[in-house]
C-alpha cells in the first residue's frame, strides 16, 4: 500500500515538472527584436518602414509601398504579417499600370513588328510587360515598364527561353479575391515585394463591413484578408 502511494506521487510529481517546463519555455519564447521585425516586413513588402510599435505580443508596422501607406500586424515571435490595412494613399505615386492593349499599340507604332505575344511579369521589383516578337524578326523580345511604358531592356533574336512565368491580370485578381469574400469589388491595387514577388489588394465591400484580401499576383492564392469596420 506504502509503495503504490509512493509510485503516484512520483508520478504526480513527474506529471506536475513536465507540465512546468513545458510552460516555462512557452512562456518565455523568444520575441524578435524592432530591427528583426523589419527585416522580416522588408523581405516581403518593397517600401519604406517609417515606424515600429510593440503592442500586445505583436507589432504594428507603418510602411509606405507603392500605392499607399499601409499598416501592417505582424506577429511577434515568428515576423509573420497577420492583418494588411491600407491608411493612405499615395498621391506621388499613383501611376495606373498600362493595359495590354496600349502596350501593344505603343510597341508597334515604335517598332512597326508584328507582336507574337505579350505578358506580365516582375523584374527587380519592377512590374514590366514582356513583348515577344516572331522568329525571323530583328528583336526577339523587349521589357517594358508596365507603368510609364518605357523600354528597359532590349533582346536581339536568339535562342528562345521558357516564357516567364505571367502576372494575373486585376480582373482575375478580383476574381479570385470575390471567390474568397463574397462582395462587390471597390478597388485593387498591384505591389511588389523586395523579391519581386507580384501581389494584389483587392477591397471588397458589402453591407456594413470591408475587406482587403492579398492575392498572390502569379499563383492566384489568398495571402491575407483583413477587415475594417
Amino acid at each position: 500500500m506504502n509503495k503504490a502511494i509512493v509510485f503516484f506521487v512520483l508520478l504526480a510529481g513527474l506529471g506536475a515538472a513536465a507540465f512546468g517546463i513545458w510552460w516555462f519555455s512557452s512562456y518565455f519564447t523568444p520575441e524578435m527584436s524592432p530591427e528583426e521585425i523589419e527585416q522580416a516586413v522588408q523581405e516581403q513588402y518593397q517600401g519604406e518602414i517609417t515606424n515600429i510599435e510593440k503592442q500586445d505580443g505583436a507589432y504594428e508596422v507603418t510602411a509606405e509601398l507603392d500605392r499607399g501607406t499601409y499598416q501592417l500586424g505582424v506577429d511577434a515571435e515568428d515576423g509573420a504579417v497577420t492583418s494588411v490595412t491600407r491608411v493612405a494613399e499615395n498621391s506621388t505615386n499613383n501611376t495606373e499600370v498600362l493595359t495590354e492593349e496600349e502596350v501593344r499599340v505603343r510597341t508597334q507604332e515604335e517598332t512597326d513588328l508584328a507582336i507574337e505575344e505579350i505578358g506580365r511579369d516582375t523584374r527587380k521589383g519592377t512590374a514590366v510587360y514582356v513583348v515577344e516578337f516572331p522568329e525571323g524578326e530583328a528583336l526577339e523580345e523587349l521589357i517594358i515598364d508596365a507603368r510609364s511604358g518605357d523600354v528597359l531592356e532590349e533582346k536581339e533574336q536568339g535562342d528562345r527561353e521558357d516564357p516567364p512565368e505571367t502576372v494575373l491580370s486585376e480582373q482575375e485578381a478580383a476574381d479570385v479575391a470575390v471567390e474568397e469574400i463574397d462582395g462587390e469589388v471597390d478597388d485593387v491595387d498591384f505591389e511588389t515585394s523586395d523579391a519581386g514577388e507580384p501581389f494584389y489588394y483587392v477591397e471588397i465591400e458589402q453591407e456594413d463591413e470591408e475587406a482587403t484580401v492579398q492575392v498572390h499576383g502569379i499563383t492566384g492564392e489568398i495571402l491575407s484578408v483583413t477587415w475594417d469596420d
